[in-house]
């Protein structure tokens, strides 16, 4: 330390975790002026513009350009306007998001449909790109499995149309299931972001949807509606990769809500008569 009260420009750095020349640019851009100076006019910096230094992050973290920060400074502070930028971003954040998935599934289609082809010396471009357009822009396809495998749970050969592959009644009971597990999944990593207690009406109403799918027989499992977790395309075996991360997160949640919901159903039984 400089002083006793305050910093040099090296210990602020140090103090919040950044560069010396972080510290030198903000100062140059009028955001984070000194307020001291020392002998050889040395800068030195008070708890307060560790304070600030720390508010000037956060809101670059949020989007906001040095520019805005600068022009709004005198409402950094308003916890209603942070608020406000925090769920900005969280929708930012989804919509990327949801772009992402769309595209991943786009390319697995295209791995599938290449993995698949009779001759793999000759590639039908024409054919490649109408697969690309057709999923474009189509939220259906948000956690679309294009590998989703069509044998049953019972075994082996049972209920197949004697080639290999599911009935047509099997096959369309999968693909409900399916739909629905899609649409389960997505209103789920909505809901998370919601900061709702378990037992929230929409909450519940996603664990009984959750339950329900989970106890029909025959129905595609959570696991198998996950793109992430799909064993057969190229990225299997990796467990370190932030989609990996999301799709346990999402599991999670659902069981989370799970027991809620039985914890619920639990407390307002009726005792049994006497």
């Amino acid at each position: 330390m400089a002083d006793a009260e305050y910093m040099s420009v090296g210990d602020l750095a140090r103090r919040v975790g950044v560069t010396v020349r972080t510290v030198q640019y903000y100062d140059q851009q009028g955001l984070l002026a000194p307020s001291a100076k020392g002998p050889n006019n040395q800068r030195l910096y008070s708890e307060e513009d560790a304070a600030l230094l720390y508010g000037i992050l956060t809101l670059k973290y949020l989007g906001q350009s040095l520019t805005a920060i600068k022009d709004h400074r005198a409402s950094m502070g308003d916890g209603e306007n942070l608020k406000s930028l925090v769920v900005s971003q969280i929708q930012a954040v989804e919509d990327d998001l949801q772009t992402l998935l769309t595209r991943i599934s786009t390319l697995r289609a295209l791995y599938d449909d290449l993995d698949g082809a009779a001759d793999a010396q000759v590639v039908d471009w024409e054919h490649l790109a109408a697969l690309i357009k057709e999923r474009q822009g189509e939220d259906s396809l948000f956690w679309q499995l294009t590998c989703i495998r069509d044998e049953g749970d019972g075994p082996a050969g049972a209920g197949t149309d004697g080639r290999g592959g599911s009935s047509a009644g099997e096959s369309a009971r999968r693909s409900e299931s399916v739909t629905q597990w899609h649409g389960l999944i997505a209103d789920a990593i909505r809901q998370m972001s919601a900061d709702e207690p378990p037992t929230s009406p929409q909450n519940l109403s996603l664990a009984e949807r959750y339950l329900r799918l989970s106890g029909e027989q025959g129905s595609a499992r959570f696991e198998e509606n996950l793109i992430l977790m799909e064993s057969k395309c190229p990225h299997a075996g990796r467990k370190d990769g932030s989609f990996d991360k999301l799709s346990r997160s999402v599991f999670g949640f659902l069981e989370t809500l799970a027991q809620a919901n039985v914890d619920l159903a639990r407390s307002t039984e009726e005792p049994p008569a006497v």
